[in-house]
């Protein structure tokens, strides 16, 4: 997911000063880990926290799920060759032990 519409932020910090620049960037990571943390923690509308705690049911994702999760998260999508070799080797494995779990 891009929630900014970019893979790469690039920030000036407007200062040639090593220290100053130490201050800055420090701040700015604070303040992003800090949105990080909202983001991750935030639960959908209607949905309490605790209902995750709660039903155990946990979704463990496919092989060929991991597959594309994977593609993706390379940022490979695109690469119609990386997408092919991953694909033909997701494909031969599922061909001998099935669509499995990758908790199994």
């Amino acid at each position: 997911m891009l929630y900014y519409g970019a893979r790469l932020l690039q920030k000036s910090l407007r200062t040639k000063d090593r220290t100053q620049a130490v201050r800055i960037s420090s701040d700015l990571v604070s303040a992003l880990e800090r949105e990080w943390q909202e983001l991750r923690f935030s639960a959908t509308d209607g949905v309490a926290a605790s209902d995750f705690l709660k039903s155990g049911v946990i979704q463990v994702p496919t092989l060929t799920e991991v597959a594309s999760t994977c593609c993706d998260m390379k940022g490979k999508l695109g690469d119609k060759r990386f997408v092919g070799y991953v694909s033909r080797v997701v494909s031969e494995l599922t061909g001998i032990v099935g669509d499995k779990s990758i908790r199994t």
